[in-house]
């Protein structure tokens, strides 16, 4: 008779050596699969270091290529005095700029006074007109019996 290959009795795949495992011998170590053997680097802490150094080397080659007020005073030809006048002249107009807003604003106001001093006027029409309205609904209501029983 031929012996097949499958494995028929627990003894046909236990090992056969001096750690034979029975029914009455200690139960081996568990195997630690949350234990690696080596050091292994995360994706996210690759992420993290790449971002610090790319954040050191623009800062200190950004800080190297910034340019300063000393290199924009040596850049230009004029003077403190014509640059002073310039900056004078803009301030005038912006001046003249901010005085137009404010005329602009003080003009909405008025407008907008105008506006609530109608409106109010035609409020109190309104409620007069309500009133007469009431008045003669009361009267059209008291005079109708009055009329009918004549």
């Amino acid at each position: 008779m031929l012996r097949s290959l499958k494995p028929k009795v627990l003894d046909d795949i236990t090992f056969r050596g001096p750690d034979r495992i029975s029914a009455f011998t200690s139960i081996p170590k568990r195997v630690n699969l949350g234990y690696r053997s080596g050091r292994s680097f995360s994706g996210l802490l690759i992420a993290k270091i790449v971002v610090v150094v790319f954040v050191a080397i623009f800062l200190v080659l950004g800080s190297v290529t910034a340019p300063t007020t000393h290199t924009f005073a040596a850049n230009e030809e004029s003077g403190p005095g014509e640059e002073r006048e310039a900056l004078e002249a803009r301030l005038k107009e912006l001046e003249s700029q901010i005085s137009e807003y404010e005329d602009r604003v003080l003009g909405y106001k008025k407008q907008g006074m105008t506006l609530e001093n109608e409106v109010s006027s035609l409020n109190s029409k309104i409620a007069k007109l309500n009133l007469q309205i009431d008045n003669r609904q009361w009267l059209n209501s008291y005079l109708k019996p009055a009329l009918r029983s004549q």
